[in-house]
């Protein structure tokens, strides 16, 4: 990610918003977060970079990103609910395969 002192832009693919997370929750757990966990895939040829948090409702998101060269691409936000088996799995990948 860019220097704290950076602003970076924030763009969203469609599919960001299909769970129910809108920009506004998506941005307070970005910021709530700060840095990210880096996913790098096992050939390096990919980097995921994941936010687990709470927005400003108090809303447990996950949210994925690709960073570009010149904003951050958001393809996935879901909110994390217990109804949702499996609700911390992505969170657990992450960690497991941080870099």
């Amino acid at each position: 990610m860019n220097d704290k002192n950076e602003v970076m832009d924030v763009q969203f693919t469609p599919s960001a918003h299909k769970h129910g997370a809108t920009v506004g929750n998506i941005i307070s757990v970005l910021n709530a977060v700060g840095e990210p966990q880096v996913v790098t895939s096992e050939d390096s040829r990919s980097v995921e970079l994941w936010w687990f948090g709470t927005d400003d409702r108090g809303v447990e998101l996950e949210v994925m990103g690709v960073e570009r060269p010149d904003y951050l691409l958001v393809v996935h936000a879901m909110l994390s609910l217990p109804r949702f088996p499996g609700r911390f799995a992505c969170r657990d990948h992450a960690a497991s395969t941080a870099a």
